[in-house]
């Protein structure tokens, strides 16, 4: 029970800054310059894969050898070690020989197949000439990203030991805003001048204006 009050605490003291940054998402697509080959690459991955998603098949084994691969890695990198690795097309599971709030989240914060494509690109980029593939690499950026949130936006709707382990509403906060930033930055790859740093200035300077009006509403009400 105090921990559910903790988390709705956390959430609610939050809100100012979602709403800032869900302001400054808003006015940071607003800017996007006229359309360029990259964005249209980028929409044709995305348009591809919502397209396979509900009029093909769900690739959900895919998805979950991914969000267990994410977990295992997040274990790797908080200095823990994996003890076991399942994947099934019923679920899966990683066991480790520790746990922390990045472990828990990671596969829903951060776009594994995503980061997998950025990292055959620069591994590429060493030994050929990946320029002229620049096109497919922005297809294929938009459509893992699109795979990413829309598998997200699917199992956190279920009840999920991942979100559980934190606080449901905590990580749902969470989730949510790093995924926007995951989307304003993959918007600036394909939308040059527009700037991820922006976006995280001005989603602040919006946050700040929040809590500014807010404690000045609390203050104005004694």
């Amino acid at each position: 029970m105090l921990k559910r009050l903790i988390g709705l605490l956390l959430v609610v003291g939050a809100l100012p800054a979602l709403a800032g940054y869900t302001a400054a998402f808003v006015e940071f697509l607003a800017e996007i310059p006229s359309v360029t080959a990259a964005q249209l690459a980028f929409l044709v991955g995305v348009t591809v894969y919502l397209g396979w998603h509900t009029m093909v098949a769900k690739p959900v084994r895919l998805y979950v050898f991914g969000h267990e691969l994410m977990h295992a890695i997040a274990l790797w990198l908080s200095g823990g070690h994996v003890k076991a690795f399942k994947v099934s097309a019923k679920g899966g599971h990683v066991t480790g020989t520790k746990t922390n709030f990045f472990i828990a989240l990671a596969p829903y914060l951060l776009p594994v197949y995503t980061l997998l494509v950025l990292l055959a690109y620069w591994v590429l980029g060493w030994f050929l000439d990946v320029q002229g593939a620049q096109l497919w690499w922005y297809g294929a950026l938009g459509a893992t990203l699109a795979f990413h949130l829309v598998f997200t936006a699917e199992f956190v709707k279920t009840q999920q030991p991942d979100l559980l382990q934190n606080g449901r509403l905590v990580s749902l906060a969470v989730i949510y805003w790093v995924n926007l930033l995951c989307v304003a930055w993959a918007v600036a790859v394909v939308s040059p001048p527009l700037s991820v740093g922006r976006y995280i200035t001005e989603g602040a300077w919006r946050s700040a204006e929040w809590y500014t009006t807010l404690a000045h509403r609390l203050f104005a009400l004694r």
